[in-house]
């Protein structure tokens, strides 16, 4: 095999390489609203994660990170089974709640927050 083919071979397998790699780069691009949301980046326990993501936008690289979305503003969510939970009081009688919560996330607690919604490995 002569010098040029394996250069040409060795060129197109780079170019396919590169293509891959900003395909790749490209699908974790993700937009964020700093105004309404809060965003984490999380990833391996090994690594600069989790990561408070700043800006509009933030790569999070299928794979290797992904982004956690958590809303700025207080969100009523509801409280499901609580009533069936049956708290004892302190006279001893028991009681259960209904309805929603509202909670907001405090944002110098964002890793917690993140933690608690599913991520933080």
């Amino acid at each position: 095999m002569s010098r040029n083919v394996r250069h040409r071979r060795f060129a197109v397998a780079a170019a396919a390489l590169g293509l891959v790699a900003s395909v790749w780069l490209a699908a974790g691009l993700r937009t964020l609203d700093p105004a309404s949301e809060i965003g984490v980046l999380e990833g391996p326990r090994a690594g600069p994660f989790p990561r408070l993501a700043t800006g509009s936008w933030t790569l999070a690289p299928p794979g290797l990170a992904r982004l956690v979305r958590l809303p700025r503003d207080a969100q009523e969510v509801p409280l499901p089974s609580a009533e069936d939970a049956m708290l004892p009081a302190p006279d001893g009688t028991r009681y259960g709640f209904r309805g929603h919560a509202t909670v907001r996330v405090r944002p110098e607690s964002w890793k917690a927050a993140a933690a608690a919604a599913g991520g933080g490995q």
